[in-house]
């Protein structure tokens, strides 16, 4: 499994557009989504917004923790991802996943990022 923030993170360096935050555990990166589709597992959509944080803002206030219908559980939203909850895309078979991958896809991934260690839970 993935966190939410750690998952954010990976999409903001991979310049993805949508997280599907597959059964609110597993970190699976789009470049878009198709039609929403009902889950019961838990899993949320959230679109990031790639204009975020480039208008200035008025003065900062820290954002307040938002668990509303399964959206951004254990993290804060910072307002850089919509958040569709209860749904997951589609086209899922065209994500990357990551939190869901072997040992030897993970070493692959690490390779092909130029990574320099590889933390493999559980």
């Amino acid at each position: 499994s993935m966190s939410l923030d750690a998952c954010m993170a990976e999409c903001k360096s991979r310049s993805c557009r949508v997280i599907q935050y597959d059964c609110n555990t597993e970190c699976w990166l789009l470049d878009h989504c198709g039609d929403h589709v009902d889950t019961g597992c838990g899993s949320s959509l959230y679109y990031r917004d790639l204009d975020w944080g480039s208008a200035p803002t008025p003065s900062p206030t820290p954002p307040a923790p938002i668990v509303t219908d399964n959206c951004f559980p254990g993290t804060v939203d910072s307002g850089e991802y919509g958040c569709s909850p209860q749904v997951y895309c589609s086209n899922q078979a065209s994500a990357r996943v990551l939190g869901a991958l072997s040992l030897s896809q993970c070493m692959d991934e690490c390779k092909s990022s130029s990574c320099a260690a590889i933390q493999y839970d559980c």
